[in-house]
């Protein structure tokens, strides 16, 4: 088979129609309609399908991207705070150890290299929960490991605080 140029395929599709009968030419033309509408019904119900997903998704997005701009506002602030140095942690057992005893919590609290070591056997779980929470908030301290075994006179206790950051 030779290759033809435009022309030539143009004079050809247009001899080979000219030689059908005029009802195989009718059965062509009405065989064609029907794949154009064919293939432009596809594109229209695909593109009704994708404009229903992305009705979906876009609340979704948008939700999304509140939450990433917030975390990126938080990460802002905390990067904008003075950074605590280690020799801080040891400063604050004495402010823990006092909060614990108005919790009425009996714990041993160590600072050493950057953090602080929590330890207690027979803790009210409830007492604990406030005590943390309270250290949370008024010393921007955050919980790096935690383990609480329940025992039959409370809980035992044994984690680790670090500051934020």
């Amino acid at each position: 088979m030779t290759a033809m140029n435009s022309p030539q395929a143009l004079t050809s599709a247009i001899t080979w129609w000219q030689q059908r009968a005029a009802r195989e030419r009718l059965l062509i033309s009405g065989a064609l309609v029907l794949l154009v509408i064919g293939l432009l019904w596809t594109l229209h119900s695909w593109s009704q399908r994708e404009a229903r997903r992305l009705d979906r998704s876009l609340p979704l997005a948008q939700a999304q991207l509140r939450s990433m701009q917030d975390d990126a506002a938080e990460l802002d602030r905390l990067r904008a705070q003075p950074e605590q140095t280690r020799s801080e942690a040891a400063t604050w057992v004495p402010v823990l150890e006092d909060a614990a005893r108005r919790h009425g919590l009996v714990l041993e609290l160590r600072g050493d290299m950057g953090s602080i070591a929590v330890s207690g056997q027979g803790q009210s779980f409830d007492a604990f929960s406030r005590w943390l929470g309270d250290a949370q908030r008024e010393l921007g301290l955050r919980v790096f490991s935690l383990e609480l075994t329940r025992e039959a006179a409370g809980v035992r206790i044994d984690a680790r605080l670090t500051p934020q950051g």
